[in-house]
């Protein structure tokens, strides 16, 4: 019940705040749970850089990058991070159960 999810888009010119309504829409994510931002763009890409997060254009209209799951605490502390998709549910729920729960 306390965890949340964030999806950051790598970009922001494209990925309007409607572009990612739909997209949460069509997704069917529960937006008390999953939220999907976006900002300025030196912002986003600062803000993935933090993360190990590479983002750079590619083919015209194409963005190349690399991914990372991060695990944060309520503090806003970087407990673990995931390179790649090469994690499995079961050891990011592990991570999450790990992860001291929000003071009350």
């Amino acid at each position: 019940a306390d965890v949340r999810l964030v999806s950051v888009t790598l970009d922001p010119e494209f990925d309007t705040p409607a572009v990612l309504d739909a997209h949460a829409k069509a997704l069917g994510a529960d937006p008390g749970l999953w939220h999907f931002v976006t900002g300025d763009r030196d912002d986003v890409l600062a803000f993935a850089k933090r993360f190990g997060v590479i983002a750079e254009p590619g083919e015209p209209n194409t963005l190349l990058h690399n991914l990372r799951t991060a695990v944060i605490d309520p503090q806003g502390r970087l407990v673990t991070a995931y390179s790649g998709n090469m994690w499995t549910p079961a050891e990011l729920v592990a991570d999450l159960k790990a992860t001291p729960a929000p003071p009350r």
